[in-house]
């Protein structure tokens, strides 16, 4: 699942005498939603078991931007007549936060075609490598909670694709069972 997120490449051009710490980034940065997505999971990856508040905090960010990325799949935004908006106008709206058996089939296969997304880039076996190995914190708020309360999202609704990434963790990586030790 990984090398999808090998695959994002940024294009990053500096300007000459431009150095790596530079502040202004040259327009030439192009950068995807996916680009983000695997930093944040190598990230993630590389320093989730740190118990450095500092990064601690910036772990349980990450998680949460991906929880907001699919509830707002899953959010009808409304004008003040209870008309529902696009999303360019969302700033200027209520908004109603879905369960998923009242999406449309148009809001589902978008709800899941985000969470598919996010599995190919290897967030859901991300998700359970952190539930496996930090089964000893069970904190509120802390970053296996948050894990947890992400794959209760992943899995809301059923999704094949990331219920199959969960099981071949389960079955294949995750031998000792402290997956499901964590969940009791």
């Amino acid at each position: 699942m990984i090398a999808r997120c090998e695959m994002q490449m940024v294009k990053e051009t500096m300007r000459p005498g431009e150095g790596l710490n530079s502040n202004r980034l040259s327009s030439a940065v192009e950068l995807s939603w996916n680009d983000i997505t695997c930093r944040f999971v190598r990230y993630l990856g590389d320093h989730f078991w740190e118990k450095e508040n500092d990064i601690t905090r910036v772990n349980v960010l990450i998680v949460e931007t991906f929880l907001a990325h699919l509830i707002k799949a899953r959010t009808r935004f409304l004008d003040i007549n209870g008309m529902q908006l696009g999303e360019s106008k969302a700033h200027k709206a209520d908004s109603i936060e879905l369960d998923t058996a009242n999406l449309t089939k148009e809001e589902s296969l978008d709800y899941n075609a985000k969470k598919e997304n996010l599995d190919s880039l290897g967030v859901t076996t991300l998700l359970a490598k952190i539930l496996s190995s930090l089964s000893d914190d069970i904190s509120v708020g802390g970053l296996p909670d948050r894990v947890l309360e992400l794959l209760i999202e992943f899995l809301d609704g059923g999704n094949a694709q990331v219920q199959k990434t969960l099981f071949e963790h389960l079955i294949e990586t995750d031998n000792e069972g402290k997956f499901l030790a964590h969940i009791e």
